[in-house]
């Protein structure tokens, strides 16, 4: 009863039951939306909301002496996977490129490859596997720019049911049935611990 209050409260206060010509939070723009002001405290949120599991080393912060970084992962390059199915800049249609381009969004490849530039640390990337589809052989390309890396980051996760794949696991109304990533992600962390001995767990 307390949750369904809270959340009922916030959307009655939000204006979600009223005619949107009469609520002001509908008639925002995209700019206003991704201004830059909401971007930095969007940033904000996301810093202060990580957690550290284990820093084993300690790896990080990373040394002066890395001097290569290789990325991998079927979530690394995904940007539309952010936005779930309730995004504040809509895409136009389904898929990475199809997102609104006047939107502001930085996914992890292109955050991680923008701060190690900084530091003139080189990076790779590769996918190794895909987020929707068992294949592997992807995993050789993975396993190459890791083994030339000094430090390999892994962007791995899951997949929804909204979208297409043998890989999905969840979505509403469909739980998991355990918490874990996708098979073949699975697979893929193995052949990089085995390939490779600097993986970022």
């Amino acid at each position: 009863t307390q949750a369904l209050t809270r959340v009922l409260t916030r959307r009655f206060e939000l204006g979600m039951f009223d005619p949107s010509a009469s609520v002001p939070l509908a008639n925002l723009t995209l700019a206003e939306v991704d201004s830059p002001a909401n971007r930095e405290i969007a940033l904000r949120i996301t810093q202060e909301s990580i957690v550290l599991l284990r820093n084993q080393g300690p790896l990080l912060p990373l040394s002066a002496s890395v001097k290569r970084i290789a990325i991998v992962g079927p979530e690394a390059n995904r940007t539309s996977a952010m936005l779930s199915n309730y995004p504040g800049c809509s895409p136009l249609a389904d898929g990475d490129a199809q997102v609104d381009p006047s939107c502001t969004l930085v996914n992890p490849l292109q955050g991680l490859t923008a701060a190690a530039t900084k530091r003139e640390i080189e990076v790779d990337y590769a996918q190794g596997c895909d987020i929707d589809t068992s294949r592997t052989d992807g995993f050789g390309a993975a396993l190459a720019i890791a083994s030339r890396a000094d430090v390999t980051i892994a962007v791995m996760g899951i997949i929804t049911c909204q979208e297409e794949g043998d890989q999905c696991i969840e979505a509403e109304a469909h739980d998991p049935g355990a918490l874990g990533l996708p098979r073949v992600q699975l697979a893929f962390l193995q052949a990089l611990k085995h390939g490779t001995q600097n993986l970022d767990w």
